[in-house]
């Protein structure tokens, strides 16, 4: 449970990191999701493994960042050492080093939901491709 929800998501990360037990690698996603599969996720995990696991690893399309992501243990500490922006947004930009991007092209990496009309859209989509 994260007492601080309310100022931003970046504290729901800092709560997981600092809650999760020990761990290779932790997998950090949003929870608005709705397209994120099983077969996503495995995908992910393999690409991760398969790269360099000492690094973070970040689905990506073209431009697009992808979520979630993949954090090696080691690299926890760096995600909360800064007091004012826990989390993965700004170390993954500010260290470009210790991130690797996979081609993942599968909408569950790119489709989170974090509005009514955005639910709306997608299940008007999913509607129309309904046999």
């Amino acid at each position: 449970m994260n007492p601080d929800h309310l100022q931003g998501q970046h504290t729901s990360v800092a709560c997981g990191l600092r809650a999760a037990g020990k761990a290779k690698v932790l997998l950090i996603g949003l929870g608005d999701q709705p397209l994120l599969t099983p077969d996503d996720l495995r995908a992910l995990l393999a690409a991760h493994a398969a790269a360099d696991p000492g690094r973070i690893s970040i689905p990506r399309m073209d431009d697009r960042r992808g979520n979630p992501i993949v954090v090696p243990d080691p690299l926890r500490a760096g995600l909360l050492a800064d007091p004012h922006a826990p989390g993965c947004k700004r170390f993954t930009r500010d260290n470009p080093d210790l991130v690797q991007f996979h081609p993942l092209v599968a909408p569950g990496f790119y489709t989170d939901i974090d509005t009514p009309d955005a639910y709306a859209a997608l299940t008007a989509r999913a509607q129309e491709l309904a046999p």
